[in-house]
């Protein structure tokens, strides 16, 4: 997948706050896409179903407007 250069920048910082390869190359398949905020890992599947639907609702609330 193509990414413009400012969402690759944005990916490359990430990685490296969670001490990961920037390299696609280095990278391991089952490393979690988002991190945990207490502990090394992946956020939880209920957890991330949570974020994106309260995510969806405000913006379609946004949209409404």
């Amino acid at each position: 997948m193509v990414l413009p250069p400012l969402a690759r920048f944005a990916l490359d910082q990430y990685l490296m706050q969670r001490g990961l390869p920037v390299s696609p190359a280095s990278w391991t398949p089952d490393t979690p896409l988002l991190g945990h905020l207490d502990e090394p890992g992946g956020i939880t599947t209920q957890r991330l179903s949570e974020v994106l639907r309260r995510f969806f609702r405000t913006a379609a609330d946004g949209a409404r407007r």
